[in-house]
Order: C-alpha cells, then structure tokens, then sequence
C-alpha cells in the first residue's frame, strides 16, 4: 500500500492518479483558511488539500468534489480513517456539470494544467494533469460562479504559463490578490500559487519562497512552513 504519513493524518494512495507532492505540500500550507466557513477542493484526489485545510481551521466545513472513481475511492478512506471527517464531505462528480446548493467562500485547487504535448498513455493521469480535460477558462468561469463575493480562490499554476490562468481570471471577473514566487532553487521560478477573488481594487501582495537550496537540501522557510504537517523532521 502506498502510504504517505502527516502529522495528523495519513493518505492512502493506492489507486491515486496522482501522488502526494511538493505542489500539495506547498498549496496546502499556503491557503489562508483562517477566517473561512465553507471551502471547495476541487480535484480533491486522495484528500490531501481539503484534509490540510481542516487541520489548520476546525470551522471550515469543506465540499472535497473528485471525478475519477478510484481516486475518490482512496479519498474516501483517508477522510474517513482521518480525525477531520466531520469537516469534509466527499463528491464524486464532475466539478463542471455537478449543481452546487450554495456558494463558497473558499475554493481551492491544484489544477490539471500541462499540455497535451506532454501526454502519458495512461488516461487517468491525462485526466489529473492535462488541461484540456479542466482548462483555464473553464475551471475560473465555474469558480467565479461558486464564489462568494469577499471569498477566495487559492490554486497552483506553472510559472511559465501563469499568464494565462490569471487572463482567464480577469475575464471571468476574478483579480489577483496575492501573488507568491515558487523557486524550486534560487533564482529558478518552477509554479506561482495564486489568490483570486472577485473584489476590485485591492493591492496585490507579491512575494517567493525557495524549496530547496543550491545543494538540493530543503530551505528553512520551506521546512517552517511544512513543519504542523510532515510526520518526519525534513
């Protein structure tokens, strides 16, 4: 069984197309919960997201929506098995056409967002990691539509194409509220992780954070950030 151990939880994922990472690491400890009642994972794969979330804030009641079978079926187990259940009901649907009863006022994703040039044979995995399957345009026009008004929409993005995820964003009437730097050594941007909402006007909060440092070891910052979730000392 593929098992990968947190402070609080654990995560099976067996049958996940995609695995626990850094991305889910560095979204999860970067969304800003705090203040927030009622949350959306979208593309909640084995949980981790929506479990982090519950974590940090036990107020937040999280809507965890999955549209591949066998992920969901390995989310299902970590939710339940977790100390967070309560917090979290779990979806098997497709974020696109499944009918909400309520908006939210945080949404949350790590995103499918390569391009078909970079396809693997294995549909599943197309399905968690390709664009085309939930692209751009799509996921912020639903988005905007589920989000409250002073909410927010945390997601992680390529650094190289985040013009166009924050395009779509303003076209679909979502602003740029905070804007923060992934590196995965100094000076090399690897992902830019993004807090959307529909409020005008707002300055935009900017700032990096480095993973590892020029011999491949974990930066500090990294690990302070981490540290309420990784079980072992990085």
């Amino acid at each position: 069984m593929s098992l990968f151990k947190f402070k609080h939880f654990s995560i099976v994922q067996t049958n996940a197309s995609l695995k626990v990472g850094t991305d889910s690491m560095l979204l999860g400890a970067l969304i800003d919960c705090s203040e927030k009642k009622v949350g959306l994972d979208v593309g909640t794969g084995t949980g981790v997201l929506a479990l982090m979330q519950a974590q940090k804030n036990s107020e937040l009641q999280i809507t965890a929506i999955e549209i591949d079978e066998l992920s969901t079926t390995d989310a299902k187990q970590n939710i339940e098995n977790g100390p967070f259940s309560s917090q979290i009901k779990l979806v098997h649907a497709d974020f696109l056409h499944h009918k909400f009863d309520f908006k939210f006022d945080l949404i949350f994703s790590n995103p499918p967002f390569y391009n078909g040039a970079l396809k693997s044979e294995n549909q599943r995995t197309n399905q968690a990691k390709h664009v085309d399957e939930l692209n751009a345009d799509q996921l912020c026009k639903k988005a905007s539509q589920l989000l409250e008004e002073n909410g927010e929409f945390w997601l992680i993005w390529p650094y190289d194409s985040r013009k166009d995820i924050i395009d779509s964003a303003l076209k679909n009437e979502l602003h740029l509220r905070k804007d923060i730097t992934i590196e995965g050594k100094p000076g090399i941007p690897v992902r830019s992780i993004l807090c959307l909402t529909k409020l005008r006007d707002l300055p935009v909060l900017r700032s990096e954070l480095t993973v590892r440092d020029e011999f491949g070891a974990y930066t500090d910052e990294y690990k302070k950030l981490t540290s309420d979730f990784h079980s072992k000392k990085l």
